[in-house]
């Protein structure tokens, strides 16, 4: 009953798929808090949830776990408060890591069909990239989203195919100085980086843009889960 419309939607073997699945996000601020709800609320089996940070006032206006309520208290407690009460069968890995080079292997210590990146420090990204590919485990990730006002202008592609945004060119470069390729899925923007009206303390973002950027990094894994599972049909 609790994910029927979805299994209407996908059939039963996708469903079943995505019910087994398992799944690490690195990083559930504003992008990454609505790739775990909207996993949440379709049925996936197990979630690694990876943050080091607690929840601040300046989250209120675009993560789903910021309330009044939760400010101090550590994203990752109060996101598996959240997503056990969307479906108190799902398994969750919470993890207060801040991700280096060096302590990347402790988030891959749970087997996992897929990761999604969605941090913003970049040696952070380059180790989650690295990690995932040698493991042969297929990743996505999240590019720049602050100082963007559009959500019309979010897009998914490759690493290849960005322009306009700062933290996909940088990545660009590292992952061609480490010689990976860039054939990356990635949620990205076209949208110009607007400059602040007003000073503010850390960077300018809307409720909307990342929201919609981490709808879009889940459908990603539902959508190659749903394919996997159409794919093992006899």
């Amino acid at each position: 009953m609790r994910f029927q419309r979805f299994e209407a939607l996908v059939g039963a073997s996708a469903a079943r798929r995505i019910a087994g699945a398992s799944v690490l996000v690195a990083g559930i601020g504003g992008v990454g808090s609505f790739v775990c709800e909207a996993l949440a609320r379709s049925g996936i089996g197990t979630l690694v949830l990876v943050d080091p940070d607690v929840v601040d006032w300046s989250n209120l206006n675009r993560q789903l776990w910021a309330l009044t309520s939760t400010v101090g208290q550590p994203k990752i407690e109060v996101a598996a408060r959240r997503l056990s009460d969307i479906n108190p069968a799902m398994v969750l890995h919470p993890l207060g890591l801040r991700i280096t080079a060096a302590n990347v292997g402790e988030a891959f210590r749970f087997p996992l069909d897929f990761v999604i990146d969605a941090v913003d420090d970049l040696e952070a990204k380059v180790a989650l990239i690295r990690e995932a590919k040698t493991r042969g485990i297929p990743v996505a990730s999240a590019m720049g989203f602050a100082k963007k006002r559009h959500p019309e202008r979010v897009r998914i592609g490759t690493l290849a195919d960005t322009s306009v945004c700062p933290l996909a060119k940088v990545l660009r470069q590292r992952l061609r100085k480490e010689a990976m390729d860039l054939d990356l899925p990635v949620v990205w923007s076209d949208e110009m980086p607007q400059s602040a009206e007003t000073p503010t303390q850390g960077l300018p973002s809307s409720a909307t843009v990342p929201a919609v950027a981490g709808l879009m990094l889940a459908s990603i894994v539902l959508n190659r889960l749903s394919e996997a599972a159409q794919e093992e049909q006899p």
